[in-house]
């Protein structure tokens, strides 16, 4: 008797935490972070970003020295080196042109050197709070940590890096337009352009003047385009999904791409990604229906026919080489 009543005790329990558990698991599902970044953009409420100046470089190519206490000094020419009781030293002018200095080729970063400018993106953080870079600085570190070297991040953090960039105004004035650019954001006509481009590349050397014609056109709507394509911040709504999609977590994208299209029916972005995780899944029956879908205007079903094509080859574990501070 009192064997029945202990199991029925440990199946009671163990049914209480297996519903607790599936909860929890769906909450997480239904917490679409592109979704709400997308709505966060939306809101006209922003915070005005703080734009800071990089200092002069050295001959060596390192910004000048400057901290609150002009006898910190160090043998070093770079920050990353100074102990991790020296960084707070640092006024937020000398941080922020460390960690630019610094992140120009993310290729070259080591695990230590991720950590250390991990600390100054911190410090600049809390030193300068309105600082759209200090949080683009942390975002992009976080990242390489996870993609490139293979170390957990916590999504809560990451989240909320994504979530804070969403509340600057990135329309305020054209340097500010410059810092969203977090990824290389393309419109149809830059790839409609750079598509002749490849082509052209591929046949013969009598094409060199309209080469040149094509690269022209390129620079100038490049030029032109900053602004149209980037005050509203959307770059920040794509590193969800390629996140995802760089851990092969396929079907989680096509849950999220599916809920934010349902927001946002006109998105190509959205679209694009659902298609890839589909294609990546070997459910390529379910991808005609969006490529012919006739609610598309022919701009947006131009710019999703290129996106795929250039993303045929492309390696998702690798998407931190295309981050931009």
């Amino acid at each position: 008797m009192k064997v029945n009543i202990l199991k029925l005790v440990v199946t009671f329990f163990l049914t209480i935490m297996l519903a607790f558990f599936i909860k929890i698991y769906f909450d997480k599902k239904s917490e679409n972070i592109a979704l709400k970044i997308k709505t966060q953009l939306m809101d006209k409420n922003k915070k005005t970003a703080k734009i800071l100046n990089a200092l002069p470089l050295k001959q060596n190519g390192k910004p000048q020295k400057e901290s609150k206490n002009s006898e910190v000094k160090t043998n070093q020419d770079s920050i990353e080196l100074v102990p991790s009781s020296k960084v707070s030293e640092y006024e937020p002018d000398y941080l922020f042109s460390e960690l630019k200095n610094n992140l120009i080729d993310l290729d070259k970063l080591s695990v230590e050197s991720v950590a250390k400018n991990l600390e100054l993106a911190d410090e600049l953080i809390s030193k300068e709070p309105n600082s759209y870079s200090a949080y683009k600085a942390k975002l992009i570190l976080l990242i390489l940590s996870e993609s490139k070297f293979g170390q957990e991040i916590d999504d809560y953090e990451l989240n909320f890096l994504l979530e804070s960039m969403a509340q600057f105004d990135m329309a305020s004035d054209q340097r500010v337009m410059e810092e969203a650019i977090l990824i290389a954001t393309k419109n149809s006509r830059i790839l409609e352009l750079e598509d002749k481009l490849m082509k052209l590349d591929n046949e013969e050397a009598s094409n060199q003047i309209q080469i040149e014609i094509i690269k022209d056109q390129l620079a100038k709507i490049e030029n032109e385009v900053v602004s149209e394509l980037n005050y509203v911040n959307e770059d920040v709504v794509h590193i969800p999904f390629l996140r995802l999609l760089s851990k092969g977590e396929n079907e989680e994208v096509i849950y999220y791409a599916t809920d934010f299209l349902n927001q946002f029916p006109d998105s190509v972005y959205a679209r694009f990604y659902l298609i890839k995780a589909l294609e990546l899944s070997e459910r390529k029956d379910e991808i005609v229906k969006f490529l012919n879908d006739s609610s598309l205007s022919k701009e947006s079903l131009v710019e999703l026919q290129l996106l795929m094509k250039k993303a045929q080859n492309q390696n998702y574990k690798e998407y931190w080489k295309t981050l931009k501070f």
